[in-house]
């Protein structure tokens, strides 16, 4: 009976690393995502870089104004990241992740609209992550 008992310690031991490993991933792959799209989206008055926003459950709602009105194209950036990385420290493991921009230009910027930024650069933020999940290691041998 006790190389049962062991195993199935081992077993919960190895659940509880993998969950601590999915859940850790998830938060990375979130800020990846969130710190490519914030970097690469073009910057006139700071409100597109600025409501680039990271929320734990549902999407949040409206808008908000510019961290840094008038082209402060760092101080948007850094506070939008910092937004992001204060929102995901709390996940909790299952808890859905967001990032959205509810601006309703936000669609055109990703077209191509500015010279500033590629087309598609939203398209090319969420691949940053699938290649982060792609080289994850969730279980150790």
């Amino acid at each position: 009976m006790d190389g049962l008992e062991s195993l199935g310690e081992k077993m919960s031991r190895r659940s509880k690393e993998i969950d601590r490993n999915v859940n850790k991933l998830v938060k990375e792959v979130a800020l990846t995502v969130h710190q490519t799209v914030v970097v690469a989206t073009p910057i006139d008055e700071g409100h597109a870089k600025s409501n680039w926003r990271l929320a734990l459950g549902s999407p949040l709602p409206g808008t908000i104004t510019a961290y840094s009105p008038n082209g402060g194209a760092v101080t948007n950036e850094i506070a939008a990241i910092e937004q992001a990385r204060g929102a995901v420290r709390g996940r909790k493991l299952g808890q859905p992740v967001s990032i959205g921009n509810n601006l309703p230009y936000i669609g055109k910027l990703n077209s191509g609209s500015s010279r500033q930024a590629p087309e598609m650069f939203v398209r090319m933020a969420l691949l940053s992550g699938i290649v982060k999940v792609a080289k994850a290691r969730i279980v150790r041998c």
